[in-house]
């Protein structure tokens, strides 16, 4: 991680982090929230789905209601600006074109950094949503940076990371012990998610760190240029040949 850069948003930024479940914006993001929110550099989250779960001692409705004071308490020890809930159905994020709907219809323009789950996680809810993100951008015509962020799986590719040690791994922690339902299921949740972070740590001389990833703008040319027809491919090239002979 020699050529990573760390992630410091500028005085007046404006960021949302995109959270599928209730607590994927702590393990993933919990850090940086707790480093940077606050009255200079505004924070939102958007949770996407409603927290439903198979648990046989509690209605669905219960389970529902428990994820979200759990993601409000959470919240509450931070200095994010505001919190929005979409409550989409678990599992509905991919190619369902009512969820795509809701989520389009929440604006993305005003922000400099859309934060989303990287492409290598396993849970469909979490690693379709950069292309979902690329479309509504296109959409939107937002000129955003969006960010992939780790949560359960390690990304392959890092462009950037946030030391967290100190007060904001100490939130962090706070925040983690919020969500008492994933705690239950996963007795060692804590000590699970840090282990990624203390592993990110090792490569860039700090004890903890949350790592992302920032498409270079030059590969969005790149794919671009890939989908072109040949006759326009070889327009570009010598276009770019004659740029390089100056």
């Amino acid at each position: 991680m020699t050529h990573c850069r760390e992630f410091v948003p500028k005085e007046g930024d404006n960021i949302l982090i995109v959270s599928p479940h209730s607590d994927d914006e702590t393990i993933g993001v919990g850090g940086l929230i707790s480093r940077y929110a606050g009255d200079k550099i505004h924070f939102d989250i958007l949770l996407l789905t409603n927290g439903e779960c198979a648990d046989e001692n509690i209605t669905t409705n219960e389970a529902i209601e428990n994820r979200e004071k759990e993601f409000d308490n959470a919240i509450k020890l931070t200095n994010v600006r505001q919190a929005v809930k979409l409550r989409l159905p678990l599992y509905s994020v991919y190619k369902n074109k009512k969820s795509f709907r809701a989520m389009l219809k929440f604006d993305i323009t005003k922000y400099n950094y859309v934060f989303v789950p990287s492409i290598c996680e396993h849970h469909n809810d979490h690693r379709f949503l950069y292309d979902i993100y690329l479309k509504i951008k296109k959409k939107q015509r937002a000129k955003c940076v969006l960010v992939q962020y780790e949560i359960t799986n390690p990304l392959v590719n890092i462009s950037h990371y946030c030391c967290i040690e100190g007060s904001p791994l100490e939130n962090k922690i706070r925040m983690m012990h919020e969500h008492h339902s994933q705690i239950n299921d996963f007795p060692a949740f804590e000590r699970q998610f840090l282990s990624l972070n203390a592993f990110r740590g090792t490569q860039v001389y700090c004890q903890y760190v949350e790592a992302f990833y920032i498409k270079p703008s030059h590969m969005f040319l790149k794919t671009i240029y890939v989908n072109l027809p040949k006759r326009l491919q070889k327009i570009v090239e010598k276009k770019f040949a004659k740029y390089k002979s100056k």
